[in-house]
Parts: C-alpha cells; structure tokens; sequence
C-alpha cells in the first residue's frame, strides 16, 4: 500500500513546465527594465525549497508582469529593482486548473531596502500554485548556502 501511495505522490508531483521557448504572453525571459544583478533601490531574494510537490515545475520570478529567471527546487535568485512603485512577484502554470497564476508582492514606500521570499508550492488555495512567504535575511542566508544561484535571464535546467 505504501508503495502505491508513494508512486501516486510522484506522479502527481513530478510534472513539468512549459518550455521557455513555447509562447506564453508576458512570461518570456528576456531583458526587464528596471532589475538589475548590482545596483538598485530594493535587494530581492527568492529562494524556493527542497520538497518534491511540483519539483519539475519552473517558478518564474517576474517583474511588472514579465519573467526574469526560471528556478527549480533548491535554486535562488537575488536582484536589485531600480524603483519603488510596481510589483514583483512568482508566476508558475498549474494548480488546481492548468493556467498561468501570478503571487504579487506589491512595492510601496513602506517596502524596505532587502526583502527576502521563501517560495513553495500552494497546496491549499486553489487559485494559486505558489506560496511566497516573507523571511529575514538570516534565514535567507541559510537556505542559500545549500542551493544552487539562478542569474536574471536564466532557466535552471538541472
């Protein structure tokens, strides 16, 4: 019984991805103004877990509504946004219908100059298929020692 639990658990977590070069409206990754690897108002982190729920899945970090980066389990991103005043957020294509979801994260002059995210998958809101959870930079800093860097413009493709 465990064995066909744990085959239907892998099967429905092991999907994966459109690809990149198929097209999707405003979920390209290409060159965004305003984000930049070095300079910048606000420093963003987004590192996404080590569970195995959607692990074929990219998680695309995007910025006013176009993707910057692919990233899967165990990967992170950091960048730097030249502005406050839009959103910046998660897309991904699935869960509980086969979409395109975005989680926003509004940038206000509240936000403060570093802000961290610890990303996972939603497996409680149906309209959503991506948690984005607040973290401080210390817990950043700790599941980024164990994870593999994405640069603006990548696609992980481990």
């Amino acid at each position: 019984m465990k064995i066909i639990l744990l085959l239907a658990m892998l099967i429905m977590s092991g999907c994966s991805s459109l690809p990149v070069s198929k097209s999707v409206p405003k979920l390209k990754v290409e060159y965004v103004e305003g984000v930049s690897e070095t300079t910048g108002e606000i420093k963003v982190g987004i590192v996404r877990n080590n569970t195995f729920l959607s692990a074929g899945i990219h998680y695309w970090p995007v910025y006013g509504r176009q993707a910057i980066a692919g990233i899967l389990i165990g990967d992170y991103i950091e960048f730097y946004l030249s502005k406050k005043g839009r959103s910046f957020g998660v897309a991904c294509h699935g869960g509980w219908s086969s979409s395109w979801k975005i989680r926003n994260y509004e940038i206000n002059n509240e936000t403060p100059n570093e802000i961290y995210f610890l990303i996972s998958p939603s497996v409680t809101e149906g309209d959503q298929c991506v948690d984005m959870e607040k973290i401080d930079k210390e817990e950043f800093l700790g599941w980024k020692a164990s994870s593999k860097r994405v640069n603006v413009g990548e696609v992980s493709m481990r």
